[in-house]
């Protein structure tokens, strides 16, 4: 549930704040105003992307104009599907030669190629197991057990006074 981009949980924080500070008289008062500038809202975008499309629709340009509010989901759709788009002419070719190289790979791969895929990814982890260099032994000073913290350092004059003196 989403509205205006406000979840169900963010929602219901809301609607209890609001019976908390204005009390439920006060809060169906404020609902009503609140819902009638929503409506109000919504129908001057209407307004607004109906003259815009005509404008666009006179000029030639192929874009349509959302009629609705949009939404962080409307929002994310759209520019997934205009991202896909604009990808379209690399991702096909590129489709192509891997259906075109698949029966080659069936015949170099052996068996399996999920199985040739793990013992790829296995024989890799080995390899950079062995090429790790061993962490090297850090050299600590033995202190001993009783000695007393070393003094903080004095603080420096940086020319400004404090309230305490």
């Amino acid at each position: 549930m989403e509205i205006l981009g406000i979840g169900g949980w963010e929602l219901i924080a809301i609607i209890a704040i609001m019976l908390v500070v204005a009390g439920p008289k006060r809060m169906i008062g404020w609902s009503y105003t609140l819902g009638k500038y929503v409506g109000m809202a919504r129908a001057l975008w209407a307004q607004t992307a109906q003259q815009l499309q005509k404008e666009l629709n006179e000029s030639g340009v192929n874009v349509t104009v959302p009629t609705e509010i949009p939404t962080r989901a409307t929002l994310a759709s759209t520019v997934t599907k205009m991202v896909n788009d604009a990808s379209r002419p690399i991702t096909e070719p590129v489709d192509e030669i891997r259906k075109e190289l698949e029966p080659i790979r069936r015949e170099i791969t052996p068996g399996d190629p999920n199985v040739a895929k793990a013992k790829a990814a296995a024989n890799m982890n080995g390899i950079l197991k062995a090429n790790a260099k061993p962490s090297a032994p850090t050299a600590t000073a033995e202190k001993p057990a009783d000695a007393p913290p070393p003094p903080p350092p004095p603080k420096q004059d940086d020319g400004f006074g404090t309230w305490g003196g």
